[in-house]
């Protein structure tokens, strides 16, 4: 019958009705209180469905297969409380179930209200403990992609690793790595030595390995990762060698 704007609406699978709203096409623009209504399966203009008690937008509507109710709205600055405005009791529109409305009783504690707040409780307490239980620090090594072993003088040879460091903290971290096993020895190729907080650090570095001390192919190394001094971590990772 009319276009409105801020109206609420509701229905069903056969019938959509809108009620309330202003007309933007006038100036003030007019709060109105019609109800209409189309019918879903046709392409029909909308109809008179009849009246709300007050002219008002900014409505909720609620909907169930055979009736929609309209609640609150305003005709600015005047906020309207239709319960009162027709002498029914507040709480009447509300969230709630059909054994309370019927039993009249509202209940806050309740076996699904105990049992959300059981799971709640347990992901919070999984939280917690997950991130009690993270380091301050992440390291990765990794041999250098593309690249094979060196052979160096003395019996003796090399592989080259790339350093990614994560420090977790907002504080400064002094950052050392330590080859442990076997009792090779460790070249930068570009040191970190302090990290930022909350911050990735990005370096090289050399390990050198004499020939008995290789266990064919692939043999295992083990770091240290030392933060202000202590050792919070251990990383393996494997050396590249001759096969015999």
């Amino acid at each position: 019958t009319q276009g409105v704007a801020s109206g609420a609406g509701g229905g069903n699978s056969t019938r959509g009705v809108v009620g309330g709203g202003y007309t933007p096409e006038t100036s003030p623009a007019t709060r109105v209180n019609t109800i209409q209504f189309v019918t879903i399966a046709t392409t029909g203009n909308a109809q008179d469905f009849g009246d709300l008690t007050q002219n008002r937008s900014g409505m909720n509507a609620m909907s169930s297969p055979t009736r929609t109710v309209f609640a609150g709205g305003a005709v600015y600055p005047t906020f309207y409380n239709v319960m009162d405005k027709i002498d029914k009791p507040r709480g009447l529109i509300r969230y709630s179930s059909e054994n309370a409305i019927r039993n009249e009783e509202r209940k806050i504690i309740t076996p699904r209200v105990i049992g959300y707040s059981g799971v709640l409780l347990v992901v919070v307490g999984i939280f917690i403990t997950l991130m009690s239980m993270r380091s301050d620090l992440e390291t990765t090594i990794l041999r250098e992609p593309g690249t094979l072993y060196q052979e160096l003088s003395d019996n003796r040879y090399s592989n080259i690793y790339g350093l990614k460091v994560i420090n977790k903290t907002f504080e400064d971290i002094n950052y050392e790595v330590r080859l442990e096993e076997p009792a090779g020895e460790l070249v930068s190729l570009g040191a970190i030595n302090e990290i930022a907080g909350q911050s990735l650090a990005e370096g090289r570095f050399m390990v050198q390995l004499k020939s008995d001390q290789l266990t064919g192919l692939q043999t295992p190394l083990t770091f240290g990762i030392y933060a202000n001094g202590e050792r919070i971590e251990t990383v393996k990772t494997a050396f590249l060698g001759p096969s015999n």
